[in-house]
């Protein structure tokens, strides 16, 4: 019995202090795991990395030495250190990393031995080498200089440049920095120096954020022509893919039926009499309330889309709500409707929330119109933006609209005019006829940007964009997929 309470308490113990919360406080562990970044790859951490560690160690699901062997199973671990590297050369790289000097001869040969013969592993030897770096009596230049490289890393981290992982230019930043550090002449003060010379402006770093805004306002007018395209297609298609119940034939005008049902099934591919694209897909439409009146008539509709696609290229998928209505204004027929989104796909946009269209009934019957389309979003979300306001659509030419903007957005007001031209379908070619739209506190020109899903998926294809702020210009310049800003 007595063998079996101390294997218990064996095991308890050893349980518990492998997940013991740690003694040290948040600052502490902060520091530690800097440390280790330095030796390990002699750069700064990102905040990310670096809070991720630190809470692992505080919450007791890592000690500082497991975040040191478990870096060893990162890929930037391995690619500095790939399998085959010398235990010379390793040890060397460390002192290097932490210490900015060689090892001396003795130590050198200490090292590589207790590696060759397997004594500790490699990053068992990094934390003895932090360790003894910090113990004064040895070196107080040795421990100054890990001080100060940790110092100038938490400082880089903690700053705003240790947010901007995604900027290709982040890596060179975090190792330059503790790099520099080498240098006695290097101070704290200059290390803050090179993060406010490195941080982009604030501009620059907005960038990404309007540019993921403007594409999403641009797509607007593309998925309303290929929604009102879809329903023509629908309305006027042949029974061999498009099944009305009651039969539309059979329809009595002053004597409409509750309910009315509309099947569309492209199947693996259907291309319309006249046209040239191949529809795939099934949409099904659920009309019910259906009233006539002496202005016309109003309905409400379900309308739920499978996977269907115009010439391979996604135009809806998902499901939307609808109350219809007609009337007339003018000698215009104009259809009222309002729709309400739950993750809806249409073109290049998802879509969740409230909109509603005016649009000339006539573009459901010939996809043409001299009178504009109106839309009103309420709480309107797509993945990049989010907007309430108008968007008037004006057509140009057949296939030439400008689109009237006055949102309020997640990133401030947008209020101007874009043009969107399709002549070159599927090309898209974007500007801003009457000078530039305005976008939160900075105006934006539009210079012939053309999006082509077919060449670029995710950005732009050809042109510039300029956005103005008040105290700087920014010039974005497409090219062949990619982007450069000047």
């Amino acid at each position: 019995m007595k063998k079996i309470l101390l294997v218990v308490m064996g095991l308890f113990l050893l349980y518990g202090n492998s997940h013991a919360v740690s003694s040290l406080s948040h600052e502490e562990i902060q520091q530690r795991v800097t440390e280790i970044y330095v030796a390990t790859f002699e750069r700064a951490p990102a905040l990310i990395g670096l809070e991720y560690w630190t809470n692992a160690v505080e919450e007791g699901d890592f000690t500082i030495e497991k975040v040191a062997q478990s870096f060893f199973n990162q890929p930037e671990t391995q690619a500095k250190f790939p399998t085959g590297s010398s235990n010379a050369e390793f040890i060397t790289t460390v002192y290097n990393n932490t210490l900015s000097r060689d090892p001396a001869q003795a130590g050198l040969a200490y090292w590589v031995d207790g590696l060759d013969r397997g004594k500790f592993r490699r990053d068992q030897a990094i934390m003895a080498i932090i360790n003894g770096a910090k113990d004064e009596t040895h070196s107080p230049t040795d421990a100054a200089m890990l001080a100060k490289k940790t110092e100038i890393g938490l400082l880089f981290a903690k700053s705003k440049i240790g947010d901007l992982t995604p900027n290709e230019n982040f890596m060179e930043w975090a190792k330059n920095i503790v790099s520099y550090a080498t240098d006695s002449d290097f101070s704290i003060d200059d290390a803050q120096a090179y993060i406010a010379a490195a941080l982009p402006s604030e501009l620059e770093a907005d960038i990404e954020s309007y540019l993921a805004l403007i594409s999403s306002v641009s797509d607007m007018s593309p998925m309303i022509d290929e929604i009102s395209i879809l329903l023509e297609k629908i309305l006027n298609g042949d029974s061999s893919v498009v099944t009305i119940t009651p039969p539309m034939e059979t329809l009595d005008i002053s004597n409409l039926p509750s309910v009315i049902n509309v099947r569309a099934d492209f199947g693996a591919g259907y291309t319309p009499e006249g046209s040239s694209s191949t529809y795939t897909g099934l949409v099904l439409i659920n009309i019910t309330d259906i009233v006539m009146t002496e202005t016309g008539l109003s309905a409400n509709a379900a309308i739920t889309a499978t996977n269907v696609q115009r010439d391979s290229r996604l135009i809806l998928n998902g499901a939307m709500t609808l109350g219809i209505s007609s009337a007339t204004s003018g000698e215009e027929a104009i259809i009222l409707a309002t729709l309400n989104f739950s993750n809806l796909q249409s073109v290049d946009v998802s879509m969740n929330g409230g909109m509603e269209i005016s649009m000339p009934l006539d573009m459901l019957i010939s996809s043409s119109s001299e009178q504009p389309i109106i839309l009103t979003l309420t709480n309107f979300e797509t993945s990049d933006m989010q907007a309430s306001g108008t968007i008037i659509v004006k057509p140009v030419s057949t296939d030439i609209y400008d689109m009237e903007l006055d949102l309020t957005t997640h990133e401030g007001d947008v209020e101007g005019t874009a043009r969107i031209d399709s002549t070159t379908s599927p090309q898209t070619i974007i500007s801003t006829p009457v000078g530039p739209i305005t976008v939160g506190e900075y105006r934006v020109l539009f210079n012939d940007i053309v999006m082509d899903q077919d060449v670029c998926t995710d950005t732009a294809a050809g042109g510039t964009i300029v956005i103005t702020g008040d105290s700087e210009t920014k010039t974005i310049t497409f090219d062949n997929c990619a982007y450069t800003v000047k």
